[in-house]
């Protein structure tokens, strides 16, 4: 019963943020109805909040908020959110803190980039507190579903781009009917598991987001914008 509800975090963590230097439209406020098979299962709020300093760089808010709903909450009670700070001019995950509460058990996690190009790595020496060292610009979760909005990708072309200094995900831009679609595919990424779509409607809004496991699909559809 829990594979559905984590591959609700699995969808988000793989909405990860491409390089360019664009305005994100602060305030925006996104709300997602979450789909396993013909089931509601969820729901899912993505935010842009603000801009302000973090760890010495001026950043974007981003902040998503999942959970489940309804006869799935009594289930299986799941809370989620994540706040991702990114630097405005390159986009770049500066900081991120995730929060997640279930029925017994509540876990924070922090991860910091620091850029440097003395070394890279990932010092996980305190619980739940992750450092990452990188050389080149590292993406987290949450800002490439607004970059793709606003950049001119161009169809039957592959980006790849650098998940945490950890990892290549290689983006694939496909041609469906009115919609542009984008496949994050793993290039080297030892958590890749299952395929995930973006589907991007002819007004560039994030319309839905797939993602195909072994035991079925779940689907964040677009329910209002704000």
């Amino acid at each position: 019963m829990t594979k559905p509800i984590i591959c609700v975090n699995l969808i988000m963590y793989w909405l990860l943020i491409a390089l360019c230097s664009l305005p994100l439209p602060v305030g925006e406020r996104l709300v997602y109805d979450a789909y396993f098979g013909p089931f509601r299962i969820g729901t899912a709020i993505l935010e842009v909040k603000g801009v302000e300093e973090v760890e010495g760089s001026v950043c974007y808010t981003l902040y998503s908020t999942q959970g489940t709903v309804g006869f799935w909450k009594g289930v299986f009670y799941m809370e989620s959110e994540v706040y991702s700070w990114v630097d405005t001019a390159s986009l770049a995950t500066i900081k991120m803190i995730r929060n997640v509460r279930e029925k017994r058990a509540v876990r924070t996690d922090t991860l910091v980039v620091r850029y440097t190009e003395e070394k890279c790595g990932v010092d996980s020496s305190k619980q739940n507190f992750y450092v990452v060292y990188s050389r080149e610009p590292a993406y987290g979760s949450l800002g490439l579903l607004y970059w793709i909005r606003f950049s001119p990708l161009r169809p039957c072309t592959v980006m790849t781009v650098s998940k945490y200094g950890l990892g290549y995900v290689a983006l694939e831009v496909k041609e469906c009917g009115d919609d542009t679609v984008i496949v994050p595919r793993a290039v080297r990424d030892t958590h890749a598991k299952g395929v995930f779509e973006i589907w991007f409607g002819e007004d560039k809004m994030p319309r839905t987001l797939v993602g195909k496991m072994g035991f079925g699909t779940l689907r964040l559809m677009l329910r209002e914008a704000e």
